[in-house]
């Protein structure tokens, strides 16, 4: 269970409903200096969102169980998250890529990179360690 104040502490908001792949993207990301907290679902991102923790960006898969990533953008902007958004995912294709990011996806990541471009990526979005 999440603290209010991991969730304030967070820059990074990792929603991916495969615990393993949000534990993995989690250590890349903190070692890169940057503070993450994880969600397995939309609902759980959502709340977090609410609970009005100051995200620089949400990293999000695009196949999920409950909602696809590219709804989950919808529902993001919607609750009024105006922070960068990254898909991250395993699916290999432009037409995902220009889908995503026609829906207001700010990047886009493979997770087939091994997520070395995550930071990168990130950074180029202005995304970069507190402090």
């Amino acid at each position: 269970m999440l603290s209010p104040a991991d969730i304030l502490d967070a820059s990074i908001l990792i929603v991916d409903d495969q615990e393993a792949m949000a534990a993995l993207i989690r250590r890349v990301l903190q070692r890169a200096g940057l503070p993450c907290v994880t969600a397995n679902t939309v609902p759980s991102a959502l709340q977090i969102v609410l609970a009005g923790g100051a995200l620089d960006a949400v990293v999000l898969d695009v196949l999920m169980a409950d909602v696809d990533g590219l709804a989950a953008i919808r529902h993001l902007r919607e609750v009024g998250y105006e922070g960068k958004i990254v898909m991250c995912t395993a699916i290999e294709s432009a037409a995902v890529r220009a889908t995503a990011m026609a829906h207001g996806a700010d990047g886009f990541v493979l997770k087939s990179d091994g997520l070395r471009m995550l930071p990168v990526v990130l950074a180029s979005l202005g995304v970069v360690p507190r402090g």
